[in-house]
């Protein structure tokens, strides 16, 4: 490709050089020396092609890299806080569950011992209930001591505190208290999962004791995932809230996704000198995982501007020039080098800022030109 490159490069300089010795007999003429003359055939050889300054939108962008997460509230440490024993798990690492479907079966003496107690607490309570009653109204018709109802009244209220509390506990670890009260007692106490997603993690075996506040299993839900990214501390204050994110998964595909910064941390890592930004995705994707590494860039400025093709630009001595059509017909072109302005770049585009809007340009094959 090089070789073949450096070929048409000498044909294009021996036919410029043929052109400037033997004026063709319908070449435009004159005096400026920057001028340049092509034939068609020297346009053919050398590809060359023009375009016009357009207007394009040009977006100014942050490079960012992190990871998809899911948010707090869609995680679950599954546990229980009573001890026991596992019978059997239900479940395998990777299965989806839904929300209330058993995940494991714990036998527990302090489960049937906790039953056990609010039977008793609940038969207690009938008693002191039915005396407190009593003891009311004989008070109210003045036959029996003030210091009797409250005593009776004391006992009432610390009665109904033990057996709501039991009762709660009980609630919590999924037993139906009117199948209790008429005497049905669970020999098992089944693990359900609070939340519908996927089991990513069991810390458990059967035959295993089960310990209040430790986990024995860990549930994700995929269906907001988010994306946790960073970004060097010097971009942080280019980087807000609603900003457009366009990622992309580099080991699923080159395709991209887009998202929206939902929050800037404004905490600065001190070992690497990043700061956290979180942004919402755009729907949901059956091919978005959990920890799922990405690529994403944050627009963070966006304007619409007079611009040209970048490889159209040739740097000289610290100045940046195009070659501008100044005529053109059926027997070739006349360009001429003008320095020009520049502003912001993106995707191949720069601002200029001092051509005329339409104003004719070479596109591809301006380092053809330059050698000249």
């Amino acid at each position: 490709m090089k070789l073949l490159r450096t070929i048409i490069l000498l044909i294009f300089t021996a036919l410029i050089s043929c052109t400037q010795e033997q004026p063709a007999k319908n070449e435009v003429k004159n005096d400026d020396n920057d001028m340049i003359t092509l034939s068609m055939e020297q346009v053919k050889i050398t590809e060359l092609e023009t375009s016009v300054v357009k207007q394009q939108v040009l977006t100014q962008t942050v490079h960012a890299n992190g990871y998809l997460e899911a948010p707090p509230n869609q995680k679950a440490e599954v546990s229980t806080f009573v001890t026991g024993y596992v019978s059997s798990i239900k479940v395998l690492v990777g299965e989806k569950v839904t929300k209330g479907q058993v995940l494991a079966v714990i036998s527990s003496p302090e489960f049937l011992r906790l039953q056990q107690e609010y039977t008793e607490l609940k038969s207690q309570f009938s008693y002191i209930q039915a005396t407190y009653e009593r003891n009311k109204m004989l008070s109210e018709e003045k036959i029996n001591a003030k210091k009797d109802l409250l005593k009776s009244e004391a006992e009432y209220l610390s009665s109904k505190t033990k057996l709501d509390a039991t009762g709660k506990t009980l609630n919590l670890l999924g037993v139906n208290l009117d199948d209790l009260n008429n005497g049905k007692i669970s020999g098992h106490l089944y693990i359900t999962a609070p939340i519908e997603g996927e089991v990513s993690e069991i810390h458990t075996v059967i035959g295993k004791q089960v310990e209040p506040s430790k986990p024995l299993f860990q549930i994700i839900s995929s269906d907001h995932l988010h994306a946790e990214l960073k970004i060097f501390e010097s971009d942080m204050n280019k980087v807000s809230i609603d900003q457009q994110v366009q990622f992309a998964i580099p080991q699923l595909s080159e395709q991209t996704y887009l998202g929206a910064v939902y929050l800037v941390s404004t905490i600065i890592d001190d070992a690497e000198r990043y700061v956290r930004v979180h942004a919402h995705v755009n729907g949901d994707n059956e091919s978005f995982k959990i920890g799922a590494y990405i690529e994403a860039e944050i627009t963070t400025e966006r304007k619409e501007v007079a611009a040209v093709e970048e490889q159209s630009l040739i740097s000289i001595d610290d100045k940046v020039f195009i070659y501008a059509v100044m005529s053109k017909d059926t027997e070739g072109y006349q360009l001429k080098p003008v320095e020009i302005k520049t502003g912001s770049k993106s995707k191949g585009w720069v601002e200029v800022t001092d051509l005329d809007p339409d104003t004719e340009y070479v596109s591809k094959g301006a380092y053809y030109l330059s050698t000249l």
